[in-house]
């Protein structure tokens, strides 16, 4: 089971040869039931430049506006319906189903990879596809929940998006 995440970064300046600008071990955040692990690994809010040396990110804010960008590494297990409406009465642009917890989305489209075990999506309309090693899931936007058949890791990139209305 993966532990520990680190965050490697190379950047550059203009003209200037390219080094690694950050290696470090990224402090994890627990669901208060403990269902969830997660590890803010990067993101930024704006387009940045290239190339660059850096860019700051703030772990703080974990979805991002229109056409910023996170990339979060996450253990989930077990049933995370209590992780989840946490997380709906505390981030913005967050929707949860109140008669089916667990259910949600976000105005962003989530591109993830299951690297460490399985686990099952669920479809607004009822449907489910488990999800194995190696597998990559597209969201965009939609309404979904997660069951974790076993401790599973995914990384996630999630983009801002504006919600059609």
């Amino acid at each position: 089971m993966i532990e520990k995440v680190r965050r490697v970064v190379l950047g550059a300046q203009p003209g200037e040869p390219s080094t690694f600008t950050r290696v470090e071990e990224i402090a994890s955040f627990e669901t208060e039931d403990g269902s969830m692990t997660s590890w803010p690994v990067w993101g930024w809010d704006e387009v940045p430049p290239v190339p660059h040396a850096d860019v700051e990110h703030d772990p703080a804010a974990p979805y991002p506006g229109p056409g910023g960008l996170r990339v979060v590494a996450l253990r989930g297990h077990g049933d995370t319906a209590g992780a989840v409406a946490d997380m709906g009465r505390a981030l913005p642009g967050f929707t949860h189903d109140d008669a089916r917890p667990g259910m949600h989305s976000t105005d962003t489209i989530d591109v993830a990879m299951v690297i460490e075990g399985k686990a099952t999506v669920e479809a607004g309309d009822g449907t489910k596809v488990t999800l194995g090693l190696g597998d990559v899931y597209v969201c965009n936007g939609a309404l979904h929940r997660w069951h974790y058949d076993e401790s599973t890791h995914i990384v996630f990139i999630v983009v801002g998006a504006e919600r059609a209305r």
